[in-house]
């Protein structure tokens, strides 16, 4: 290990322009920017100032901020030292717009790109400039999310909390045990990985703010240089936003998350509080009260070179806010951290084995050459078998170093082959995750379908149903000719009898056919129910076909004839009365 002086915690200020609904309330601004990295507050005629490593005013751009703070940074990271970049700040303040971990950083126009896709950028160009001197680098990333102190990794966010532990190396200092880190290749590749840990990201929208992080987030790049196997880590930290429930509005579900967050934070604060104690009044630094502040352990206080970038809001509706930021920040900035270059131990011993090797190569030289050590005694020239020994030893170890070789390769042929294992089940199990939502989709949309159809293949059964009911009438109504006086069967089928059931007719042919001539002429009318004689009518409706009773108003077609008795008298014409005695001498009986 190297070590490093102690450096204090940086802290960039950052404040947004004032948003529209803002400009729509005629909100004042309450912040001013004097210069030389100061930042003064004013309300009701009293004045804060605070001063800072760098202030950006609401004019600067992203990549003011990222030259200025953050690239310094990135390229110590070649050197072997870690790096933490924390945003913090309010709800609504602009912290994940200037980390640049929201979802959609490939639309972003470039003026607008936050810090992680500039530093993925540069991480790669300096790379690929390093590879000119022989050295290659090993790229990893890890995304993991707090929420309401549960562990979740973005990159599997089925896997349960509980598989997650937080654990303490000497070595690889403070770490989270089960992360996913996947091997990247390309810059594209690292900012698809982004963009898809990013859809996991827990959001929710409040009266401050339409899409508010419910929860903390941590992107890890890890550096390792093949050849000496430094390995170096880069930390952005995107902080969820401090607020208050009387401002956001929040209830049920976002409310428990608004105080979860406000929590942790809090936490963090007492850890900022002891670790800035210029008095060093405060022995006890409470890194376990949370799980927040024991992941940034050696970001607070620890192994890292650590920068806060303090987002604040220029509105005068959000002072009490801002200046809490502004406190906040002014403590941090009294941090100071203890920075190292970490060399794996099996790399450290490594390094100091060629050392010694190249010290021997120099003595054997000089011995075999017939000299001396500098600043040594005389000595007795080698015999063969020494010489001999030695050469035996040489060989040994040059085959020791090419099996080394060897080994080196296959193990990093088979963290390539894990790499991309892991980062295809990553993809199997996005597009499964998809291939989930259509399907309960198009689950939803059939059942409607089904409804539907259903609904109106019952339409259409009634509607057969009244067709074959309407035919049915219409061929009836068909089969009657209201010129002709012939009832077709149909329609006298469909007519009323009331007959007693012992009646009983019999009619011979020719009875037939005058009862058919009978008809025919219309001439007779009665009603045997009630045994009346009926009388010939002078009206139209003398010619009617039918005749209806006048007591139960039953239809009785000609040749239709009622139980009524012998004593019934019928008044008839002569020409009736002619075809009556004719009728009688015919077989009628009854």
């Amino acid at each position: 290990m190297e070590s490093a002086p102690q450096v204090r915690v940086k802290v960039a200020l950052r404040v947004r322009p004032l948003l529209p609904k803002e400009i729509a309330q005629s909100t004042q601004t309450c912040l001013n920017f004097p210069g030389n990295n100061q930042i003064t507050c004013e309300r009701d005629g009293k004045v804060r100032s605070f001063t800072y490593d760098s202030v950006y005013s609401p004019q600067k751009t992203q990549q003011d901020l990222y030259r200025d703070t953050v690239e310094p940074l990135i390229d110590s990271c070649f050197e072997g030292f870690n790096t933490t970049i924390l945003a913090y700040g309010q709800t609504g303040s602009g912290k994940t717009y200037t980390m640049g971990s929201a979802v959609g950083q490939s639309n972003v126009p470039p003026d607008q790109v936050g810090i992680i896709p500039r530093v993925i950028d540069r991480i790669f160009d300096t790379i690929d400039q390093l590879k000119a001197n022989g050295k290659e680098y090993v790229v990893r990333v890890s995304f993991l999310e707090l929420y309401k102190e549960d562990i979740k990794d973005m990159f599997c966010p089925d896997v349960p909390p509980s598989a997650f532990m937080i654990r303490e190396d000497k070595q690889k200092g403070v770490y989270v045990t089960g992360i996913t880190e996947s091997e990247v290749k390309t810059r594209q590749q690292l900012i698809n990985v982004l963009m898809v840990g990013s859809l996991y990201r827990t959001t929710a929208v409040t009266e401050m703010n339409a899409e508010s992080s419910r929860s903390h987030a941590i992107f890890t790049i890890i550096l390792q240089e093949v050849r000496t196997n430094i390995t170096s880590k880069v930390h952005f930290v995107d902080l969820a936003g401090s607020e208050r429930l009387a401002r956001t509005k929040a209830e049920g579900a976002v409310m428990k998350e608004g105080i979860s967050i406000n929590s942790g934070l809090l936490a963090l604060g007492n850890v900022i509080n002891a670790l800035g104690d210029v008095k060093k009044k405060t022995k006890h630094v409470p890194y376990r009260d949370s799980k927040l502040t024991r992941i940034l352990q050696d970001s607070l206080g620890g192994n890292s070179r650590t920068l806060m970038i303090a987002c604040a809001s220029p509105a005068s509706i959000n002072f009490d806010e801002t200046i809490n930021t502004l406190k906040y920040a002014d403590r941090a900035r009294q941090i100071k951290n203890k920075p190292v270059i970490t060399l794996d131990p099996v790399a450290l011993e490594l390094a100091n084995l060629r050392k010694q090797v190249e010290l021997l190569k120099t003595e054997l030289k000089k011995y075999k050459e017939g000299g001396y050590l500098p600043n040594a005694q005389p000595q007795p020239t080698l015999s063969q078998d020494h010489r001999d020994a030695m050469t035996r030893m040489e060989e040994e170890l040059e085959k020791l170093r090419k099996d080394n070789i060897a080994l080196r390769v296959e193990n990093e042929r088979l963290e390539s082959d894990s790499s991309q294992l892991r980062t295809r089940v990553l993809a199997m199990e996005t597009q499964s995750h998809l291939m989930e939502l259509a399907r309960d989709d198009i689950e939803s949309l059939d059942d409607r379908f089904q409804e539907m159809i259903s609904r109106q293949l019952n339409t259409i059964d009634d509607l057969g149903i009244k067709l074959s009911k309407a035919e049915s009438e219409l061929k009836i109504l068909k089969g009657y000719d209201p010129t002709q006086n012939v009832i077709p069967s149909e329609v006298s089928n469909a007519l009323t009898y009331e007959l007693d059931p012992d009646f009983n007719l019999t009619i011979s042919a020719s009875t037939q056919k005058l009862l058919d001539e009978l008809t025919k002429s219309a001439l007779f009318q009665f009603d045997f129910r009630n045994g009346t004689n009926g009388k010939e009518e002078e009206d139209e409706d003398d010619d009617d076909l039918f005749s209806t009773s006048e007591e139960d108003g039953v239809l009785s077609p000609p040749g239709t004839l009622s139980n009524g008795t012998e004593d019934d008298d019928i008044g008839v014409s002569s020409s009736t009365e002619q075809l009556l005695k004719e009728l009688q001498l015919n077989d009628f009986a009854n």
